[in-house]
């Protein structure tokens, strides 16, 4: 097991998600509710593909960043905080990939309540609902978005799988 699938399972199993065994049986689905976590929602201004790449380029952006802070939060308050201090950053890291990539689109970036539908990872669900976010918004904000869970941290674990797992609402 990884440094990181090990800070993950004590993430999870500190929040009550994962049972004592650190195991979750492969039958069963946990459901996980909102109100401990905080996950970040990249919307891109369109869904051109130039668009499209261009918020994968900034999601890359924002998460190399955030992840070291995210990780190292021990529970929803201090991720909260972590969250609101590092707004105006986010918004920076985004504008300055933006530029790099030739376009020239503001950027909102803004900590809320918004609703997302299901989501599954593994054996534990995030059920449709309102949900606390980092929510970045590119331009106009008119095309399909990426988002994952950052605390308990599993953005990090999502990229570290793979550069194309792509959620979209």
């Amino acid at each position: 097991m990884t440094g990181k699938a090990k800070i993950v399972l004590l993430t999870l199993l500190l929040l009550g998600i994962v049972p004592a065994t650190g195991t979750i049986p492969n039958n069963q689905e946990t459901v996980y509710p909102s109100g401990g976590l905080i996950r970040l929602h990249v919307v891109a201004n369109s869904d051109s593909a130039a668009d499209q790449d261009l918020k994968r380029k900034v999601r890359d952006e924002i998460v190399h960043y955030i992840a070291p802070s995210f990780s190292s939060a021990g529970d929803i308050d201090s991720a909260r905080t972590i969250a609101l201090d590092s707004l105006d950053h986010i918004g920076e890291i985004s504008l300055s990939k933006i530029k790099a990539e030739g376009k020239e689109y503001p950027v909102r970036v803004e900590l809320d309540s918004f609703a997302f539908p299901t989501k599954h990872y593994g054996a534990f669900v995030l059920p449709a609902g309102s949900y606390e976010a980092v929510r970045v918004t590119i331009g106009a904000g008119g095309g399909a978005n990426w988002w994952c869970v950052l605390f308990p941290p599993l953005c990090f674990v999502d990229l570290s799988k793979a550069a194309t797992n792509s959620q979209q609402e």
